[in-house]
């Protein structure tokens, strides 16, 4: 009987992203929506194997048209990346809770499946199915979302 050993590495890194700040106004609707955003990022990510798994923690303050709110976000994701017809690409899954700290209360649950590639040094792309579930009484809240991403990479 032969004895196989799996060798299985362990890289953990542990990012710190600065705080920043948003302001946001949108004028495409009949109503004008003013927000500003402040938020910051704690990412733990390890990789095993090709596998990389990523949690990242938000911690966040809104201020939508006067009415301030502080809320935690996390995020799993588990990123595989492979090459398929000889293209390097990345499928991921990832689940993300969101927590009203202020209201003490759970708001939302976004579960994602997508694909990304990069599509140059600071270029990246990414398809998505999501499914967004909201502890909103109006149903309209909560749904399905098929998306594109495009993202610009400053390293």
């Amino acid at each position: 009987m032969e004895k196989r050993i799996i060798a299985v590495s362990l890289l953990l890194i542990l990012e710190l992203c600065l705080p920043r700040f948003i302001h946001a106004q949108e004028w495409l609707s009949q109503f004008s929506l003013v927000e500003d955003r402040f938020k910051t990022d704690l990412t733990l990510k390890a990789s095993l194997g090709s596998l990389i798994l990523s949690n990242r923690s938000r911690f966040e303050w809104q201020n939508m048209e006067a009415d301030p709110r502080s809320r935690y976000r996390n995020r799993t994701q588990f990123d595989y990346p492979t090459k398929f017809l000889g293209q390097k690409i990345t499928p991921y899954l990832a689940s993300e809770f969101i927590y009203n700290v202020k209201g003490d209360s759970f708001e939302e649950n976004r579960n994602v499946l997508g694909i990304s590639k990069k599509l140059g040094e600071h270029l990246k792309t990414s398809l998505f199915y999501m499914i967004k579930i909201t502890s909103s009484d109006s149903p309209d809240d909560d749904g399905h979302l098929i998306g594109a991403q495009f993202d610009i990479l400053f390293d």
